[in-house]
């Protein structure tokens, strides 16, 4: 056999509907608004893709937006009507600043907290670096 047939035999063993995205992807947002209140539905599964706590991730979301709210249940309320694509920019900043790793672009990280200071370290490829 060649080459050509050898790559044939190999594609023929292929399924047809081969997906070709990467295997990181956060949930979009599934806002719920309720008058002058925002209810992020989904916000628990969110945090558990990122592998980050919710207080965390809602801290940030809260500041960015800048508005105050308060998280149960695996939800996430905000006071302000804001939009699903609103809220799904902010999640996509966190994820750029707070979960992707710097070097390897891989969202294998940790943060780590060292006295005052928050460091992130990548699992994947070792890397250490402060965050602010």
């Amino acid at each position: 056999m060649d080459y050509d047939d050898l790559l044939n035999r190999g594609k023929s063993g292929l399924p047809e509907n081969v997906e070709t995205r990467g295997r990181f992807e956060v949930p979009a947002a599934r806002v719920l608004q309720q008058g002058k209140k925002t209810t992020v539905i989904n916000f628990g599964d969110i945090c558990d893709s990122l592998n980050r706590e919710q207080d965390t991730v809602a801290k940030y979301l809260l500041r960015e937006l800048g508005t105050a709210g308060s998280r149960r249940e695996g939800r996430l309320t905000l006071n302000g009507a804001f939009t699903a694509d609103s809220v799904n920019a902010v999640i996509k900043k966190y994820v750029e600043s707070y979960v992707m790793c710097r070097e390897c672009h891989l969202p294998d990280t940790k943060l780590q907290k060292e006295g005052r200071r928050t460091f992130i370290r990548c699992e994947a490829c070792g890397a250490r670096y402060g965050v602010d």
